[in-house]
């Protein structure tokens, strides 16, 4: 539900995607649906219906893609009264940005047995010697650093201005070492670049100086066995 600018008294208007836009179009996400959103810059967006291992692909994928919604931006906070398996709830205090368009955002896949990861799995075999059983489905993983940068810099922009003390880069390079390990080597090289004077690598948090501004915050990257 798009939200109009041009109104005073901030009027609606409501377009669709999903089931109920196929009903009525024939199309799953109608390119006037598109259009709206582009134009008011604003959605308000409900569950929409995506067929589970077949059909259509996910719809919430192809709106990241067509309108580059690159961050998916999660406030997690603590709320006194709820109950939590952890042990100090109250101490949880984060704010997470995950990048939405690229790695398994992407929609690169291919359903196990069809012609495209039969192709697929032959070119990996023969040209790389890659070890993939029969009968695989196939997805493709990339993540460049044009997506890991921005993201990251947005990030930190963002920990910049509300005096947040630490970004952390989660990662999993310790097994994928080419892509999650890129996206971790790429965020400490645009800090470096671009936030040089505001920020400061965890391992060189120490040599800091006493005096140094507040706003500069450290930098750390963890993946989930780092802390076991």
């Amino acid at each position: 539900m798009p939200w109009s600018k041009r109104s005073p008294a901030a009027s609606a208007r409501c377009t669709f995607a999903g089931e109920k836009a196929f009903k009525q179009t024939g199309n799953w996400l109608p390119e006037a649906t598109l259009d709206t959103i582009r134009r008011y810059r604003v959605a308000i967006k409900g569950p929409l219906t995506t067929p589970v291992g077949g059909g259509i692909r996910s719809l919430n994928v192809a709106l990241r893609q067509l309108l580059d919604l690159y961050a998916c931006i999660r406030p997690v906070r603590y709320f006194a009264g709820v109950p939590s398996p952890m042990r100090e709830p109250e101490k949880l205090d984060v704010v997470i940005y995950r990048e939405n368009t690229e790695d398994v955002y992407t929609g690169v896949e291919y359903a196990a047995g069809s012609p495209e990861a039969t192709r697929l799995l032959a070119f990996l075999r023969d040209q790389f010697g890659a070890k993939i059983r029969d009968e695989s489905a196939l997805g493709i993983k990339p993540m460049s650093r044009f997506g890991t940068q921005r993201l990251v810099a947005k990030a930190i922009q963002y920990a910049i201005k509300a005096r947040r003390p630490s970004v952390t880069l989660v990662h999993k390079g310790n097994i994928m070492k080419f892509t999650e390990g890129a996206f971790r080597e790429w965020g400490y090289e645009v800090a470096r670049e671009k936030f040089d004077g505001q920020t400061t690598p965890e391992p060189e948090a120490g040599k800091v100086p006493a005096g140094v501004a507040p706003s500069r915050g450290v930098l750390r990257d963890r993946h989930p066995e780092s802390e076991r």
